[in-house]
């Protein structure tokens, strides 16, 4: 009898072969009156047992045994999975409702997400968040097969270990069991005995893929009994690690079928190897048990005779009271605990292009390749490649082509997590395939494909190899589709790009838009591979309140364009495809700036609106219309401004206007980049543009007064003309000012004391020693020149008119012929002994100014008054409101009653007797001071005050003082904590909170920092010198009426700087009750304050509240920062263990990465550490080049500081080979 097994290693049934015998045509006749005798016989024979007909296994013939009738040596297939069957599976796949387990033969089963457990029902969470993939869990069957859908299984422990009773239990024996608590030391585990025992599993004990940090109640986990007594109790100890040991050996003699469960581990001693098939093995005390080839080691898999000694061996499937028993030897098998053992081919990655040694070929042409271990090409590797005979490509040799120990370069479709098997095929049309799998789908791959369903949100395509990708209806086509029924047919082909992937939920998304799909321009897919000036194709998906643009590429790669370019896209909509170049990019902070290609723009709005500004013009210019503020004219130069008879200004530039009226230009106003260094601004702009046409724009439209010398009035007065000039700027800022807002184009109204200035000369004074200077159109200034006091001689002038000068303000002169002009001063230094004289020649009284007579001799410069309509008046500069030039004392003194000479006379009468003590105390002899000394010594008093009581350094010293800065500033946090101070100073408590209270009466309620200033000084106060009700009473009001997280924080640095720790435990657990979902940093500092304080255990415990507490997005943020508590105050080793656990969950996520070398590097005793890291980051293979890259540079970094040449030169290697690597695999796609 042949033995065929059926699609060899999928998983068959092993079905009877009876050879067919042709007989001669001489023996037909013969054996006519036979043949019914012959028909009996072999019905008979083919008359199957009860036994055979349940469970399929055949009587064994030949060289089999007796002893193995009834022994399991079939493929497990998914119609073996009827319900009752008890399996070990890998965590395959995980969905939002339900997840996907592989056990034996790649059979899978289906655990929706209310089968996990009773525990999980009530406190739900993301399935992504509990199990990992590669996880084993023992499952139970709890639906069968039923067409193309996977049987459903459960992993409550109450169903898995229901046979099971306390008394049963024994150490090695491997159960699920189900997390109900998570306590100090470790966590209760729920092992579904009915009898109440339940399992401990402490935090020694629990799996790297499991550790303390990570566990959430309701996750059901893979345990092993661990040193159990065999006494009766109540709690079973248990641990997470496996596979460290096997079923316990006072077990084995009396061990049955019905004693074994999944994840097991037990010896197998060989019996007997079927060729190409496997072995039989006894277990102990005659229990048999079949292990096929497949699960058996590499170096035993292909050469059975070596198969002489005991094995390790794991069940993976059996049930009670039955045959089927399913095991493996395979030592990545046997590692139940460790995911990474399933999910890691030797670094083999599906889409990989391997090479491949025939191992063997079965009799339907199935080819078995082994592999060698890329570490150590001498040595086989524990994966194996399968090909079915439609997977590979035939040659003309036929079965030639593929002999024992032929190499053969294959591409890998697919894996086994338990088999150990990767799926692989050299036909030509796989082997050029860009898509392999959904995982490794590259963003921006054009792909071909069929429509397979049509949905309203979009479209199903189904692409080669059975991928399947979704077509969201904005990407259907360019532009919207409402129908998609009848825009688009099932069977349909379309072509489409890969859009991007979604990692979690293994989906794929792909765009249609033609403009996307046959683009030539540059494919965006990761921010660090674009270069600046790209020309790219991405689609609309936002347009913002504000008028900006966003445009998103490939794998989620947004850009942005401004609301100035945005508004002149034509019809503009979200989903519409548009093709941009890219002006800037900020790879770090993923952020990029673009702009649309001409073609999709309208007209330069700017353009347009100059040139109907200039048609403006022209009518304007034609109906003589005068101008007006903010009006953008040519005008033409006519030379120095002058009016009627009068003397040229060489401070300003006369202009002509568009309708023929006057106007002019200041030095001031002229284009700083053409004429800011000029020493005579006029004088070279008139050189180059006198008699030629500028662009200005028109500021104000003022009133000057021409005085007619010749013609008197009736009363004797000279006679006046007023004209309307049109003052105008050419500074390009205010030119292109698109808002009509005075306050952007005006002149500067305020000078504060001692800011320095820009002023050009205008002319001199003919006995005070001082030069007429002008600022702008509308500000005018006395320039003081440098004299001693006891010498009325002047210094030598060497000044030009028209000249610039820097100066600095130093007082504003009021009384100079009604107008307000500035004091200034040469000496740019503050406060200096130079401005005391000036201040004391102008002795306080209000003097006539006296001519102006001309830097040349020759000439005088007469300067035109303004006069400004009172009924339009654009501004007023009778008066500076600017409060910066008064005194505190002058602020002070507002609101007294008398005549202004009293109060200065009052004040020189004080500062005269003040410098007569001093002098009565000094030893120099009593000198009857004259008029003059008395009044200088009253200015420099004077002066002195004032200069004190600005500088910010100084401290008032009386309450009069603090009241006079404060009335002054009364929004200034900085001089009201201050005035606390002064009280608190004196021990006056009463006094300080009066003034608290009055700076939060003062302050306005809008300078929201100037506030929270104050409430902080206030609560600081009563944290010294208050009482608890106090304190609760101020606490209450301040977040109240400031920002409450911030003043929460604000109070838990209070109470940290006075070492109050009971009221920082107290604090923080009330902020845990307010924020504990707003913000996180609430957990962190809270964390931080208890392992500052030596209190690491509550700091653990309070981690695991935050993870039961916050979103799940918010999980690994939370544990990287504990982890990284651990580093810098706990123990290292938990804040590894907590970053392996967040790395093994998500290995992508390159910011933990990052962090987590950055704690090693600093940390770690040697340099050992950190270059291993290094090492597992850079050949991940599921970070992207970019990311990679990154991580090399940080480590050629780390080299160039702690390590050597040859350390540096290895790490350049690495990257070079890496680089070479991707090279090679991009090249090999493209094909």
């Amino acid at each position: 009898m042949v033995l065929d097994e059926v699609d060899f290693p999928r998983g068959g049934v092993l079905t009877e072969k009876t050879p067919k015998i042709v007989p001669k045509a001489g023996d037909v006749e013969a054996s006519e009156g036979a043949s019914k005798k012959k028909k009996k016989l072999e019905k008979k024979k083919h008359v199957k047992s009860d036994f055979e007909k349940i469970y399929g296994i055949e009587d064994p013939e030949g060289g089999e045994k007796s002893t193995y009738k009834g022994v399991w040596n079939r493929i497990l297939t998914a119609e073996c999975l009827t319900a009752g069957v008890l399996g070990l599976g890998a965590v395959r796949d995980v969905y939002q409702h339900y997840l996907v387990l592989e056990t034996a033969s790649n059979c899978r089963v289906k655990v929706p997400a209310a089968q996990v457990s009773k525990q999980f029902s009530a406190n739900p969470a993301p399935l992504q968040e509990i199990f990992t993939i590669g996880q084993m869990l023992a499952f139970k069957i709890t639906k069968p097969l039923e067409g193309k859908k996977y049987p459903e299984a459960t992993l409550s422990p109450a169903a898995v270990n229901s046979h099971l009773t306390p008394n049963f239990v024994v150490n090695g024996l491997v159960l699920n069991g189900v997390v109900t608590s998570i306590e100090e030391k470790g966590a209760l585990v729920d092992l579904g005995f009915s009898e109440g025992a339940s399992g401990f599993l402490a935090n020694s004990d629990m799996a790297s893929d499991h550790p303390a940090a990570a566990l959430k109640v309701g996750q059901p986990l893979l345990l092993r009994v661990h040193k159990h007594t065999g006494k009766t109790s109540r709690v079973i100890k248990v641990t997470g690690h496996t596979e460290t040991e096997n079923l316990d050996e006072d077990v084995i003699p009396k061990l049955s079928l019905n004693r074994l469960m999944p994840g097991t581990i037990l010896y197998a001693e060989p019996e007997q190897a079927i060729p190409n098939k496997g072995s039989y093995v006894n277990l102990g005390n005659n229990v048999r048990g079949f292990i096929h080839m497949n699960h058996l080691p590499p170096r035993l898999r292909f050469d059975l005779q070596k198969f002489a000694n005991p094995i390790r061996c794991v069940v993976l499937a059996c049930q009670q009271n039955a045959p089927l028993l399913i095991l493996s030897a395979h030592p990545d098998v046997i590692a139940t605990s460790r995911s990474e053992k399933r999910t890691t081919f030797e670094n083999i990655d599906v889409g990989d292009i391997v090479k491949c040694v025939v191992a063997s070929v079965d009799k339907k042409e199935n080819v078995i390749f082994k592999l060698f271990s890329s570490a150590d090409p001498s040595k086989i590797s524990p994966v194996t490649a399968f090909a079915t005979k439609s997977k590979l490509e035939q040659g003309p040799k036929g079965k030639e082509l593929y002999k024992i120990g032929s190499e053969h370069d294959c591409r890998v479709v697919d894996y086994r997590f338990v088999d150990r098997v990767l799926l692989v095929s050299n036909t030509k049309d796989i082997m050029k395939r860009k898509i392999m799998s959904v995982q490794t789908a590259e963003a921006g791959t054009f792909v071909k494909g069929k429509i397979r369903s049509i949905h309203s949100n979009g479209l199903q395509i189904a692409l080669e190899g059975g991928i399947v990708g979704f077509v969201p209806a904005l990407h259907t086509a360019d532009r919207p589709v409402t129908q998609l029924a009848k825009a688009f047919e099932v069977g349909q082909d379309i072509e489409c790009r890969v859009l991007f992937v979604h990692h979690e939920r293994n989906n794929l998304f792909l765009t249609a838009k033609q403009a996307l799909v046959k683009s030539k321009y540059t494919i965006i897919n990761d921010y660090d591979d674009v270069e600046e000036g790209a020309v790219a194709t991405g689609v609309v998906s936002t347009i913002t309140p504000k008028g900006g643009v966003v445009v998103v590429f490939y794998d989620r790669v947004s850009a942005f364009i401004h609301k100035s370019v945005a508004d002149r896209i034509l019809k503009l909509k979200v989903g519409m495809p548009i093709t941009v170049t890219v002006a800037k990019v900020d790879a770090e902070a993923e952020r990029m700036l673009v702009s649309p290609l001409e073609e999709y723009l309208s007209p330069d709005p700017v353009k347009e609106e100059q040139e109907a500004k200039a048609d403006k013009k022209k009518a304007k210019t034609l109906n003589r219309k005068p101008p007006k503020p903010f009006d953008v004219c040519t005008v033409k130069v006519t030379g120095y401004w002058h009016l009627g008879n009068q003397e040229s200004s060489v401070v300003f530039a006369g202009l002509e206007m568009p309708d023929g009226s006057l106007g002019r230009i200041h030095a001031s106003e002229l284009n700083p980049e053409i004429y800011g260094a000029s020493r005579k601004p006029i004088a070279d702009f008139l050189e180059a543009n006198q008699g030629k046409s500028v662009v200005v724009k028109v500021v104000i439209v003022a009133k000057v007064k021409e005085i007619k010398t010749e013609t008197m009035n009736e009363a004797g007065g000279l006679i006046g003309t007023i004209h309307r000039i049109a003052e105008c700027t050419m500074i390009p800022s205010k030119v292109a000012e698109p808002l009509k807002r005075h306050r952007l184009i005006q002149f500067e109204p305020h000078f504060p004391n001692n800011s320095i200035v820009t002023a050009y000369v205008d002319g001199l004074a003919e006995a005070d020693n001082t030069i007429r200077v002008s600022i702008h159109p509308k500000q005018h200034g006395i320039l003081h020149l440098g004299t001693r006091v006891d010498d009325e001689t002047p210094e030598d002038i060497n000044f030009e008119n028209g000249e610039v000068l820097t100066v600095r303000v130093i007082g504003t002169n009021r009384a100079h012929k009604g107008k307000s002009m500035l004091d200034l001063s040469m000496n740019l230094d503050q406060f200096s002994a130079r401005d005391d004289e000036i201040k004391l020649r102008k002795k306080r009284k209000n003097r006539k100014s006296t001519a102006l007579p001309s830097v040349t001799p020759a000439k005088k410069i007469k300067i035109e008054e303004l006069v400004d309509e009172p009924a339009n008046l654009t501004e007023d500069p009778g008066f500076d409101f600017n409060d910066s030039q008064f005194t505190p004392l002058s602020m002070a003194n507002v609101s007294r009653i008398g005549d202004e000479g009293e109060e200065v006379k009052m004040e020189e009468d004080d500062v005269k007797d003040e410098v007569k003590a001093e002098d009565a105390d000094s030893e120099i002899e009593d000198v009857e001071m004259t008029e003059q000394e008395q009044e200088v010594a009253t200015e420099k008093r004077l002066l002195r005050k004032e200069s004190d009581l600005l500088q910010a350094d100084h401290q008032p010293t009386s309450v009069e003082e603090f009241d006079r800065l404060v009335a002054g500033n009364p929004n200034s946090s900085e001089l009201w904590i201050r005035f606390i101070t002064y009280f608190l100073e004196q021990k006056d408590v009463t006094r300080a909170r009066a003034a608290a209270e009055r700076a939060l009466k003062l302050i306005h309620f809008r300078e929201e920092s100037e506030l929270f200033n104050v409430w902080t000084a206030y609560l600081n106060m009563e944290v010294m010198y208050g009482t608890p009700e106090t304190i609760k009473k101020t606490f209450e009001r301040a977040i109240q009426n400031t920002d409450s997280l911030k003043m929460h924080k604000q109070m838990v640095k209070i109470y940290k700087s006075l070492d109050k720790t009971e009221e920082v435990d107290e604090l923080f657990e009330s902020m845990l009750k307010r924020f504990r979902h707003q913000d996180l940093d609430v957990w962190v500092f809270y964390g931080q304050h208890l392992m500052e304080s030596e209190r690491p255990e509550k700091a653990r415990e309070l981690m695991q509240r935050a993870l039961k507490a916050l979103q799940p997005k918010s999980h690994v943020p939370i544990m990287s920062r504990f982890a990284q508590m651990e580093y810098k105050f706990g123990d290292s080793e938990r804040g590894k263990t907590q970053f392996e656990a967040i790395l093994n969950t998500y290995p992508k996520r390159t910011d933990v990465w990052s962090v987590y070398l950055d704690m090693v590097i600093k940390h770690a005793k040697g340099d050992a550490e950190p270059r291993k890291l290094f090492g597992r980051v850079t050949s991940c293979k599921k970070l992207p080049t970019s990311k990679v890259r990154m991580f090399f540079q940080k480590w050629l970094l780390f080299e160039e500081v702690r390590g050597d040449a040859e350390t540096l030169e290895k790490v350049r290697e690495q990257a070079v080979d890496y680089v070479n690597v991707m090279k090679r695999e991009l090249g090999d796609a493209d094909l």
